[in-house]
């Protein structure tokens, strides 16, 4: 992996294993990036969505967002769904050395642009 990567090639990798109980299954894309980021100590960890980033009460984009603010917008309601395991990976990504997660659209993956999450200090 670190071969490809320093060689300027991106890995596709898919979110598929297997139990001998249910057959094949279909593993968080954000669950297995973000443990692939931290096992090799990535720069930069895109989560990417639909939305383009996190959404405020007002729908629109935040730039960032801390895990106050997550765990805030978690309670109220407005961070909800499928938003809240993508962000739990994304801390998480962060607090094991990646370093900077943004949650983006697959339009923005070049520019950076969407919501960079930070550590609460």
């Amino acid at each position: 992996m670190k071969t490809l990567l320093s060689e300027g090639f991106v890995p596709v990798i898919g979110c598929i294993s297997w139990s001998e109980d249910h057959g094949l299954l279909n593993i968080n894309a954000d669950t297995l990036a973000s443990a692939l980021a931290s096992a090799l100590k990535c720069e930069t960890l895109y989560l990417v969505t639909g939305a383009g980033g996190v959404l405020n009460e007002s729908h629109s984009r935040l730039d960032n967002l801390d895990q106050v603010q997550f765990h805030e917008g978690s309670k109220d309601g407005w961070i909800s769904e499928g938003m809240i395991p993508k962000l739990q990976h994304g801390f998480e990504a962060l607090e094991h050395n990646v370093g900077e997660v943004i949650i983006c659209a697959p339009t923005d993956l070049s520019s950076k642009k969407g919501t960079q999450l930070q550590l609460t200090n």
